[in-house]
C-alpha cells in the first residue's frame, strides 16, 4: 500500500497531503470545524455555485473526450486532472468571475487570466524536489500565492503584485531550468510522452475552460448590469425592460461596453427608447473609433484616447470619455490612486473634461492629510503634474510660480500662449484633510 500510494503521488503531492492532514487536525481541536463545514456545505449546495461549478466539470469533461480522442489523454492522467479542477480550474473561474479589469476583447481576457495560471501549473508539473524541501517549499508556494490573490484588484497594493509575479515567474525558470539539466543528464530518458503531456494539459486545460470562464463573466456582469438598471425609478418599467432586451442582446458578450451603457441609461437619463439606442450606439463608436480617432487642433484640446495615454505610464488610466448629464460636459477619470511611501490615505486622480470629441481640461486632485505635512506626496503630484505638462504640452517644465506653490503649498496661476495653468490647495482643518488640484486648460 505504502508503495503504491508513494508511486501514485510525487512528493510535492505527497508534501501538500502532509500539510492538509496537519491543518485539518488542527481545525478540528481548535475550532467547531463539523459545523462549520456543515454550514458551508448547505451554502455550497443550496446556492447558484453549484450549478456553477458542476458546469465547469462538464465543460471539462468535453475537453478530455477531444483529448482522449487525440491521443493526449489517458487514465493516467486523471489524478493530475482532477488535481487541476480542485485547485487551478476553481481558482481561474473565481478570478474570471470576480475581474472588474476593462478587457474588451477575448484574446486580452485570455493574456490577463492565463499568465499567472500557467506560471503556477509550470512549477507544479516541471519538477519535484526531495520530501523534506517539499515540506518547506509547498507553504512558502501558497503563502506567495496567498498573497497575490489578496494584492489583486487593489489599486495600492499594485508594487506588491508585480514583486510577487516577478517572484514567481523566478521560482518557475529556476524548475524549468532543473527540469531540463535532468532531462540532459538522462540522455533526454526523463522526457517522454508521459512527461510531455504532464506538462502540457494543464495548460491545455486552462485555456479550453477559459471561453466557459468568458461566459459566466459575462453572465456576472449582467446580472450586476440587472441591479443597476432596476435601481433608478424614475424609469417606466416599459422603459427599463426595453432596456434589458437591448442592452442583453447588443452587448452581454462586452461586459465593459455594457456597464458603460448601464452608466448612460441611468446617468442622463434615458427618456425613449431611441435613447436607448442611441447609448449602444455611442458605447459602441467610442470604442470603434479608438485605433483612429479624429484629430484635435492643438489650439482647441486634446483627443480624449491621447489623453488616456498621458499618464499611463504613472498607473492612471482613464475610463471612457463620456457624457456628464449636465450641461453637455464629457468628462473621463482614472482609478483612485494610493501614493507610495506616503500616508495611509494619500490618494491621487487624474481627470479629463471638455464637451463630445475633444478635452479642454486636465486635472490631477489630491486628497492628503495636513498633519503630518505630506511633503511626499505633495512631491509625487509634482512629479506626475512635469510629466502631465510634457506630455499635453510643449513644455518640458513647470512654471516657476507653478514651482514654488508646490514648494510653499499656496495656490498659483500661470497664463502661457495657449494654455492656462492653475493650483489651487483647500484645507479642511476639523478633518485634518488638504485637497489639492492642478489644472492644465486651453484658453478656447
Amino acid at each position: 500500500m505504502i508503495t503504491y500510494f508513494m508511486d501514485s503521488f510525487n512528493n510535492r503531492e505527497i508534501a501538500i497531503g502532509i500539510w492538509l492532514g496537519i491543518i485539518t487536525i488542527f481545525c478540528v481541536l481548535k475550532f467547531n470545524v463539523f459545523g462549520n463545514l456543515k454550514d458551508l456545505f448547505k451554502v455550497f449546495f443550496c446556492s447558484v455555485l453549484l450549478p456553477i461549478f458542476v458546469g465547469l466539470a462538464l465543460w471539462l469533461v468535453l475537453g478530455i473526450v477531444f483529448l482522449h480522442w487525440a491521443n493526449w489523454w489517458g487514465t493516467s492522467d486523471l489524478k493530475s486532472t482532477v488535481f487541476w479542477y480542485l485547485f487551478s480550474g476553481a481558482a481561474l473561474l473565481g478570478r474570471s468571475i470576480q475581474s472588474q479589469k476593462g478587457q474588451l476583447l477575448f484574446s486580452q481576457f485570455i493574456s490577463d487570466q492565463f499568465k499567472i495560471i500557467a506560471a503556477l501549473e509550470l512549477v507544479v508539473v516541471f519538477y519535484s524536489f526531495s520530501l523534506l524541501n517539499e515540506l518547506w517549499f509547498v507553504p512558502v508556494l501558497f503563502v506567495l500565492g496567498a498573497m497575490l490573490v489578496i494584492s489583486e484588484g487593489k489599486p495600492e497594493y499594485a508594487p506588491v503584485r508585480k514583486l510577487l509575479e516577478w517572484v514567481l515567474v523566478g521560482i518557475t525558470i529556476f524548475l524549468i531550468y532543473h527540469f531540463v539539466m535532468r532531462t540532459i543528464s538522462d540522455k533526454g530518458a526523463f522526457w517522454n510522452l508521459g512527461t510531455a503531456r504532464g506538462v502540457t494539459i494543464p495548460i491545455v486545460l486552462s485555456i479550453w475552460v477559459l471561453p466557459y470562464c468568458y461566459v459566466l463573466r459575462c453572465y456576472s456582469r449582467w446580472q450586476e448590469a440587472l441591479i443597476q438598471i432596476d435601481q433608478k425609478t424614475y424609469h417606466s418599467d416599459s422603459l427599463r425592460k426595453y432596456a434589458r432586451k437591448k442592452f442583453r442582446w447588443a452587448l452581454f458578450l462586452r461586459p465593459v461596453l455594457l456597464k458603460r451603457a448601464v452608466r448612460q441609461f441611468n446617468m442622463l437619463p434615458a427618456k425613449t427608447k431611441s435613447d436607448i439606442r442611441d447609448i449602444i450606439k455611442q458605447v459602441r463608436q467610442y470604442e470603434n473609433d479608438r485605433p483612429n480617432p479624429q484629430s484635435v487642433p492643438e489650439d482647441q484640446g486634446w483627443c480624449p484616447y491621447a489623453v488616456e495615454t498621458f499618464l499611463r505610464d504613472e498607473g492612471f488610466n482613464t475610463g471612457d470619455f463620456h457624457n456628464s448629464g449636465f450641461d453637455d460636459e464629457w468628462y473621463a477619470e482614472s482609478d483612485t490612486k494610493y501614493l507610495e511611501d506616503a500616508g495611509l490615505f494619500e490618494t491621487l486622480i487624474y481627470r479629463a473634461k471638455g464637451q463630445e470629441g475633444v478635452v479642454k481640461t486636465l486635472q490631477l486632485k489630491g486628497r492628503f492629510d495636513i498633519e503630518p505635512p505630506p511633503e511626499a506626496a505633495i512631491e509625487q503630484m509634482e512629479n506626475l503634474a512635469i510629466n502631465l505638462i510634457k506630455a499635453a504640452t510643449t513644455l518640458d517644465t513647470l512654471p516657476k510660480c507653478i514651482k514654488v506653490g508646490f514648494d510653499t503649498t499656496s495656490n498659483a496661476h500661470e497664463q502661457l500662449s495657449m494654455y492656462k495653468l492653475g493650483l489651487t490647495f483647500t484645507l479642511f482643518d476639523e478633518a485634518n484633510i488638504m485637497d489639492a488640484e492642478f489644472t492644465i486648460s486651453v484658453k478656447s
